[in-house]
């Protein structure tokens, strides 16, 4: 009795180590080979994160420039000054000292 339960065991391990090795090849095919496999949702991610991030950056420097925007809308006087500091600019005949400190 006990030699066939022993028996009965062993056949029953094949089975559960076919099962299990055609298991693991499914989920490799799964995680590694799919188009929409884990690893690719995983840079999918990563890459989500990064535009995010790039998205809060520009957000806050367009936040930053809008003042600046309306300051040289305000009116000529305000542009060429910005101008003259800011880019060298200069009239014609006219010329610029630079000073350092």
């Amino acid at each position: 009795m006990k030699s066939n339960q022993w028996i009965k065991n062993i056949k029953n391990s094949r089975y559960i180590n076919r099962y299990s090795v055609v298991f693991a090849f499914f989920m490799l095919i799964i995680i590694l080979f799919d188009e929409s496999s884990l690893w690719n949702r995983y840079q999918l991610r990563q890459e989500i994160k990064s535009v995010e991030k790039e998205i809060t950056f520009y957000s806050d420097e367009i936040e930053q420039d809008l003042p600046k925007l309306e300051f040289l809308e305000g009116s000529k006087e305000e542009l060429e000054s910005f101008a003259r500091e800011k880019y060298l600019m200069k009239k014609k005949n006219e010329v610029i000292y630079i000073i350092e400190e």
